[in-house]
C-alpha cells in the first residue's frame, strides 16, 4: 500500500516553526514544554509540525509557557516583513542582482500583492 502523507496548512506550519524556534531558544525539550502546558509531548510535536490546529486559548498558553507574547508566535505576512530580510532572502535566490535591483523587485512584488488583496 502506498504511503500517504498528511497535507498540512502552511499557516499552521509557520506557527509551529515559531513555537519550535522559541522552545529551542529557551533550550527546552518537547517534553519540558509539554509539562509546562500540561499536555502530552506528542501534542507539542503535532503543533510544532503543523499537524494539528489549535484554538486561540491554546496559543496564549504556548505564549505563556514560552515566556513570550502571542504576537511572537504568529508569523508576519510577506508584506509586513522587514525589507532587509526580504532583500537577504532575494539575494539567496538571485545572487547576481544588486541590492537596488532586488529592492525594486521586492517593491513591485509588494505592490502586486496589495493589488491582489484589493481585488480579492
Amino acid at each position: 500500500m502506498p504511503r500517504t502523507y498528511l497535507q498540512t496548512d502552511p499557516r499552521l506550519d509557520a506557527v509551529g516553526r515559531k513555537i519550535r524556534e522559541r522552545r529551542l531558544a529557551l533550550k527546552l525539550s518537547q517534553e519540558q514544554l509539554a509539562e509546562r502546558l500540561g499536555i502530552d509531548r506528542v501534542q507539542v510535536y503535532r503543533h510544532e509540525n503543523g499537524l494539528h490546529g489549535m484554538d486561540l486559548g491554546t496559543l496564549f498558553q504556548y505564549a505563556e509557557a514560552l515566556e513570550t507574547d502571542v504576537e511572537a508566535l504568529i508569523p508576519k505576512q510577506a508584506g509586513e516583513r522587514n525589507e532587509r530580510e526580504l532583500v537577504r532572502q532575494a539575494k539567496e535566490i538571485f545572487p547576481e542582482l544588486s541590492d537596488a535591483s532586488l529592492g525594486a523587485i521586492i517593491a513591485m512584488a509588494q505592490r502586486l500583492q496589495a493589488l491582489e488583496c484589493q481585488a480579492g
